[in-house]
Parts: structure tokens; sequence; C-alpha cells
């Protein structure tokens, strides 16, 4: 055999050897190197696992804190808003409380005026009581003298009634003369005067004053305004005209006299006229 080939195989037995030897070291640290991988990737699927939980727990966290950030802000928006409210109601009472100082002042200057009001109207009231007093000594003097006149004026007008009542007599008494004398310058007898008739003097001139009829038999009744003192008497025929004296209404005969009235028979002859208050009453027709 060559050296050379000597020496190759002797190296070639060397490098088999050593292959030998490194493969028996690489499988025992392929074993070793698989473990430490296999633990590498537990420890790293572990921190993974963590990682997720504590991003998971930041997550929440940041959440948490995002809703406390937002319901702080809230609370600091009505807090700021209530504090605007207070500060608006602080300035109002403010307000109220300088009204309440001006008005008490006012009413402080008020309640001296009035304890000066007070004294000047007790000070008026005495006088007015002493005057009242005066003047209630002086009514009850006016109401005696009062009472003494009333007594007086009514002694006077019994005196005055009396009177009255005596002229009226003798104006009656002065009528029935008249009238006397009348029928005798006429030679109208007592029996001719219970049949109606006419005046044959100067002529008269009234008005009805009211038109009514007699309750017990029907019959229409006008009262006028003239009587015994416008010679007038029972039985007389008068004329009732229109307001404008052109128009004949019906014909009148005195029932009753007064002095200064009478009530007389309507008798309107069968025709549609009407005879109402303010119709005038004549002695004959013109």
């Amino acid at each position: 055999m060559h050296s050379v080939t000597k020496v190759l195989v002797v190296f070639a037995a060397v490098l088999s050897i050593l292959l030998a030897a490194l493969t028996t070291a690489y499988a025992v640290n392929t074993d070793r190197i698989r473990a430490g991988y296999a633990d590498i990737e537990a420890r790293a699927a572990s921190a993974e696992a963590g990682r997720q939980a504590e991003q998971a727990a930041s997550a929440q966290l940041a959440t948490a804190q995002q809703q406390q950030i937002n319901q702080l802000s809230n609370e600091l928006t009505q807090a700021r808003a209530e504090q605007s409210q207070l500060q608006a109601a602080n300035a109002n009472l403010r307000k109220e409380a300088d009204s309440a100082n001006a008005g008490r002042e006012s009413i402080t200057q008020r309640i001296a005026q009035l304890s000066e009001t007070v004294k000047t109207q007790t000070t008026l009231i005495e006088s007015y009581r002493n005057e009242v007093t005066s003047l209630r000594e002086g009514e009850l003097r006016f109401r005696q003298e009062k009472l003494d006149l009333e007594d007086r004026i009514n002694d006077l007008e019994s005196q005055n009634e009396v009177l009255v009542q005596n002229g009226r007599a003798l104006r009656e008494q002065v009528a029935e003369l008249r009238l006397a004398l009348e029928n005798a310058q006429q030679g109208t007898s007592v029996a001719d005067a219970n049949e109606p008739f006419e005046h044959n003097g100067s002529l008269i001139r009234g008005r009805i004053d009211e038109i009514t009829r007699d309750p017990s038999t029907g019959q229409l009744l006008a009262r006028i305004n003239i009587g015994s003192n416008d010679r007038v008497r029972n039985n007389l025929k008068l004329y009732a005209v229109d307001r404008a004296g052109s128009k004949f209404l019906a014909n009148l005969v005195v029932v009753q006299t007064d002095l200064n009235y009478a009530i007389a028979r309507v008798d309107t002859l069968g025709q549609s006229t009407q005879v109402s208050r303010g119709d005038v009453v004549l002695s004959r027709l013109q």
C-alpha cells in the first residue's frame, strides 16, 4: 500500500472517530436542545398569555379610568353649572339684601314720620274731642230749640188747618151764594138745577186730568181741573174736544164738584171717539 494511501486511510479513520464522537454529542445535544426549546416555547406561551391578560386588564383599567374621567368631567360640568347658579343666586340675594336694607331704612324713616304723625293726630284728636264735645252741647241745645220750634209749628199748623177749613167753608159758601145769584139772575129754580144745564155766562175752559170707570155702574168718568171756584157745579153740561180744540169728542155732565176740580160723567153719544187725558173741556162749543 502506498504511504499516501495509508495516511489517507488513517486520516479517514480519525475523521470517522471524530464524526462518531460528534454524532454522539449532537444526538445528546439535540435532546437537550429540544427540551430547552419546548421549555422556551412553554415560557413564551405563558409570557404571551400573561401579556394578553395584562393587556386585557390594562384595557379594562383604561376603560374604567375613561369612564371615571367622563364621570368626573360630568360632575365638573354640573359643579360649574351649580357654581354659576349659586353665583347668580348670590347676586340676587345681595340685591335683595340691598333692597331689604333700603326698605328697612325707608321703614325706619316711615316709622319716624308716623311717630310724628301720631303725635300730631293725637293733638288733633284732642282738639277734635273738645270740638265734638262743644258741638254735642250745641246740638243738644239745637235739638231742644228744634223741639220747642216743632211744638210751636205744630200749634201754628193746627191753627192754620183750622183757618184753612174755615176759609174752605167760606169759599164754599161764597161759591154757593154765587151759584144762587147766577140762578136768580138766570131765573133757574132749584128743581131745574137737578137736570143737566148749560152755562150761559162767560166761557169756562179746562182740561181732563184722568179717565176712570165707576166700579159699581161701569160708567166712564173724567176728572177735570176746574171746580166750584171756576163756576162749575153739579149737573153742569160741558163739552170735551181734542187738544187742538177742533174736534168734538163727548158730552160731560158734572156729578161731583170741589173748589179746584170736578168729576163728570162722559157720554160719547154712540160715537167711536175716545176721551183721554189732556183733552180740552169747554162750557160751550165755539
